[in-house]
């Protein structure tokens, strides 16, 4: 097993290494993630949740568990090959709840000081 300053001292070697051999490393990681799209995926799924929401791959699947993988507002599952979006307030930034695609564009729009707007104009037609 490494020890810490060993393990820093790699870290330091390596990331020098990458810097002088830029085009090496460049075309290494290029076949790499050509080889592994799943795996790229995944990294930057994890990345925009921690990013974005502050959220771990661990946090974001108790969130679905807890709400038994549906949509907080429709109460339906998303569409095969798509995850529920992490819903929360922009201006806070404190998350909701997970929504599909549907019911999160919808929420967006209804926190757009236009909703007014265009239910005044609607309801011109209504009658």
């Amino acid at each position: 097993m490494l020890t810490a300053q060993r393990k820093q001292y790699h870290r330091n070697y390596q990331r020098l290494w990458r810097k002088r051999n830029r085009e090496k490393w460049n075309a290494t990681m290029r076949r790499w993630r050509e080889k592994h799209p799943d795996a790229m995926h995944e990294i930057y799924r994890r990345k925009a949740l921690r990013e974005n929401y502050g959220l771990t791959v661990q946090q974001y699947e108790e969130m679905l568990k807890s709400q038994n993988g549906l949509c907080a507002c429709c109460g339906q599952p998303p569409p095969t090959g798509r995850r529920l979006c992490v819903d929360h307030d922009h201006k806070t930034g404190k998350i909701r709840g997970l929504l599909c695609d549907g019911c999160n564009v919808t929420t967006g729009y209804l926190e757009s000081p236009r909703v007014e707007l265009c239910q005044a104009y609607l309801a011109r037609f209504r009658q």
